[in-house]
């Protein structure tokens, strides 16, 4: 009988560690993904950043030298997308 306890204590410290054990892993859980979320957001604005800054480099190459046929219709295309946006922001604004 006195072996039977002991291995029931035994068992339930072993228990008690892996439960320890089990919250420990879930706030790391929690914690690593709020970090993930966190640097999603990052990669999302330097997405945006990185985007911007290439169309900022394409203007800047178009207004220093001569466009091949390709890259102006590119240009055309981008200039006309600027300003459907502008039209629908004005639009919207006006409603």
């Amino acid at each position: 009988m006195p072996n039977n306890l002991a291995t029931i204590k035994e068992i339930k410290q072993k228990l008690e560690g892996l439960l320890k054990n089990y919250a420990s892993l879930q706030k790391k859980s929690l914690a690593q993904e709020q970090q993930i979320k966190k640097l999603e957001v990052e990669q999302k604005e330097f997405t945006g950043s990185i985007d911007n800054l290439q169309h900022q480099n394409f203007l800047l190459k178009s207004a220093l030298q001569d466009l091949k046929p390709a890259e102006k219709k590119q240009f055309d295309q981008k200039i006309g997308d600027y300003i459907k946006s502008i039209d629908k922001a004005i639009a919207l604004l006006s409603e």
